[in-house]
């Protein structure tokens, strides 16, 4: 392993040691200043390693100072606190595993320099007045601690990012309405069922995330927020997105996915600026006509849900994702779709995929697995930017040898198929390297990564599949 303390991400693990049975972690590993993930499984420690504070030091022109405390023992003393008061630390993250923290200590107020405070897996139940009065505190983030209110929340008048995550919250407090300052919000894994109407102050709002709560209704001061860009209530039982929905004409992103949607209203149509929107896992049975008229919109997911017909398409769909409905084809209006780079339609009812499909030039990505499919067309039907092709599953038994034609296929999925092995040797006799990927999702899990207007091009990954490569040779 070459010596760089610039690694964002080191496995130590049996795949990356082969052979080597590790008994120590030497203090060497120190050094890997910006460490993201360290995996020790199967090794033969006798004694457990004490991780300590891990420091990150900015470049200059940021002017950040980091660091990461993982033992929270030396929290308790004045030492400790004057070590991050003398070197002006900007972020402060305390894990607090073996729940030793019994509060935060007045002593982070002297903390002039800093601006982000993160407290994970904690018992400490309330925030402090002392921290919520800093008035160059901007960031402040609670996850997975035991918080029992927040009554208190008025007194951060300096937050703009506040993330209260996993903490069991089952109301949110009038006042935080008072906290004016406020961009960012994020209440998701929580128990709420409403947000205070005194919300529809926080006219700088720009980003709202509530996943994972247990909302039947969208809140009614969410309709207030004209400054929202990105607006996430996946994970809920909403049944129905009100007309007030049209008066976010900022928004870019909306997140509703595993709800209990069927219909749009009307007001949809008013989302001129909506980029991406992801209403998979709900109870839609088709893809809805106000769709169409939104013109910026690039990346639409309505995987898992009992959509059997599409009338209609936004032509400037980059991403489409239709995988787990009951399609028994392809219609016309997916061929309109011209700056499609993404299609994904696995697990549906397609007999065929279409000519019409070379339509769609700038295809690089088709999975269309999990379909009654019997055949392909030829390879001067399928798109020449073709990179991914997913076929598993379906009962397709010979697919042109042309295919070996398509220079930019990079990856063909033809597992669980009925595919002969002289496929595969037509493939090798012209140098034709094979892939085969599994890319069927796990169970429950389709979900996206932004394509925000900056960067609409990349390909939309599911997280929680699973990406096995392997070269198909003949046999020997």
């Amino acid at each position: 392993m070459a010596r760089n303390s610039s690694f964002t991400d080191t496995l130590l693990s049996d795949d990356e040691l082969v052979n080597k049975q590790l008994a120590k972690l030497h203090g060497g590993t120190q050094r890997f200043k910006t460490l993201a993930r360290i995996k020790l499984s199967k090794k033969k420690f006798d004694t457990a390693t004490r991780l300590k504070d891990m420091w990150t030091k900015e470049d200059e022109k940021s002017h950040e100072y980091k660091v990461f405390i993982l033992d929270t023992k030396p929290l308790q003393t004045k030492e400790k606190w004057n070590e991050l008061i003398q070197k002006g630390i900007t972020h402060l993250t305390i894990e607090d595993n073996d729940n030793k923290l019994k509060a935060i200590s007045p002593d982070v107020s002297n903390i002039l320099t800093l601006r982000s405070f993160t407290l994970i897996w904690s018992k400490v139940k309330t925030i402090p007045d002392h921290l919520l009065q800093m008035d160059h505190l901007s960031e402040l983030r609670f996850d997975k601690c035991a918080l029992k209110s927040i009554d208190n929340i008025q007194l951060g008048q300096a937050l703009r990012h506040l993330e209260l995550t996993n903490a069991g919250l089952k109301t949110i407090p009038l006042e935080i309405g008072n906290v004016t300052a406020l961009m960012t919000l994020n209440l998701t894994g929580n128990q709420l069922k409403t947000l205070p109407i005194s919300m529809a102050n926080l006219n700088q709002l720009q980003t709202l995330k509530a996943c994972g709560n247990k909302f039947s209704v969208v809140p009614a001061c969410i309709e207030e927020l004209k400054t929202l860009d990105t607006l996430d209530l996946s994970q809920n039982h909403i049944g129905q997105i009100p007309d007030g929905i049209g008066n976010l004409s900022s928004l870019t992103t909306l997140r509703m996915s595993h709800n209990n949607i069927a219909i749009l209203p009307a007001s949809f149509v008013n989302l001129k600026r909506l980029v991406n929107l992801y209403l998979g896992y709900n109870a839609f049975a088709e893809v809805p006509e106000q769709l169409a008229n939104l013109s910026a919109l690039q990346a639409l997911n309505m995987a898992s849900n009992g959509i059997k017909t599409i009338k209609a398409t936004p032509k400037s769909l980059k991403i489409l994702l239709l995988d787990k409905n009951q399609l028994e084809e392809l219609p016309p209006a997916v061929f309109e779709c011209e700056h499609l780079e993404v299609l994904q339609v696995a697990n549906n009812r397609i007999g065929e995929i279409p000519a019409q499909i070379d339509r769609l030039e700038m295809l690089r990505t088709l999975h269309a697995g999990g379909n009654p499919l019997s055949g392909i067309p030829a390879d001067r039907c399928l798109p020449p930017q073709l990179r991914h092709l997913s076929l598993c599953d379906t009962r397709i038994k010979n697919p042109p040898a042309q295919l070996r034609r398509l220079q930019n296929l990079h990856l063909l999925d033809l597992q669980r198929t009925e595919v002969k092995e002289s496929y595969r040797r037509v493939l090798q006799a012209d140098d034709i390297k094979l892939l085969v990927a599994d890319l069927t999702p796990e169970d429950g899990q389709q979900e996206e990564n932004k394509v925000s207007s900056g960067d609409a091009t990349g390909p939309l990954k599911s997280q929680g599949s699973k990406i096995k490569r392997e070269t198909l040779y003949p046999p020997s």
